[in-house]
């Protein structure tokens, strides 16, 4: 086993879900490929997320009070997990809570690397880092899924929460825990009340978007897809009003 499983299996086990870990590991293996002595810019920057001077002091001292390692790779993720939940708590509460899918893994590593690692030329790094995720995300998830049996019911309210991504994802997800897709899917429109509240759920979610709620470009696709909307379909009824005003 690698580093890379070795530490995947460290974070998912503080119950963190596997497009959340996929994102975080994505960073690190851009920022030291997942080495947790390495050193950058000039000796300024250190560790698994390479952190940058103070934050660098803050790692060396958060060891230290607790008489451990700071070079230590799990002594590092511990530190990553207690500043993202101090001073990051916003991306912490975003990425942990992403769909268990990999545009959840594309959405998790995003906001890490934008609000986290902020690298040079981040929105570029951001979207890389995402589709590294993506396959991470591919490679782990196999090894990773849950093995309890759910009932139909069960899984669908799991569906409704947002654990299983849209559309083709949603179906193929299903399909390899051995569910019937339009068997779940079938619930999940019934508990929704899909069909006759879905054209005016979506035209209040337009209105949200002219008004800014969901952000602008890359923000807007990633919030839109979290809160479970298709981006383009959202994007086409938002284009329609504004060109109606």
């Amino acid at each position: 086993m690698g580093k890379k499983e070795e530490y995947f299996d460290y974070l998912k086990n503080k119950n963190l879900r596997v497009a959340t870990v996929s994102g975080i590991l994505a960073n690190i293996s851009k920022e030291s490929s997942y080495n947790s002595k390495a050193v950058g810019d000039g000796g300024l920057s250190f560790g698994l997320c390479q952190w940058y001077k103070t934050r660098k002091d803050k790692l060396i001292k958060y060891a230290s009070d607790r008489n451990l390692d700071y070079q230590d790779a799990y002594v590092q993720l511990d530190f990553m997990i207690y500043e993202l939940t101090n001073d990051y708590k916003q991306t912490w509460e975003f990425i942990k809570t992403v769909p268990n899918t990999k545009q959840g893994a594309y959405d998790s590593a995003y906001k890490f690397c934008k609000y986290y690692e902020i690298p040079a030329d981040t929105i570029n790094r951001a979207k890389e880092r995402g589709n590294l995720a993506m396959n991470l995300f591919q490679e782990f998830y196999n090894t990773s899924t849950v093995t309890k049996k759910l009932s139909n019911e069960e899984m669908a309210d799991e569906v409704i929460s947002g654990k299983y991504g849209n559309g083709e994802t949603r179906k193929q997800m299903l399909t390899a825990l051995g569910y019937n897709y339009q068997d779940i899917q079938n619930i999940v429109n019934e508990k929704l009340g899909i069909n006759n509240k879905r054209q005016i759920n979506l035209d209040d979610v337009a209105n949200k978007v002219i008004f800014g709620f969901y952000g602008n470009g890359e923000d807007r696709k990633i919030n839109l897809a979290r809160d479970g909307y298709n981006y383009d379909e959202v994007q086409d009824l938002v284009n329609k009003k504004l060109r109606g005003y």
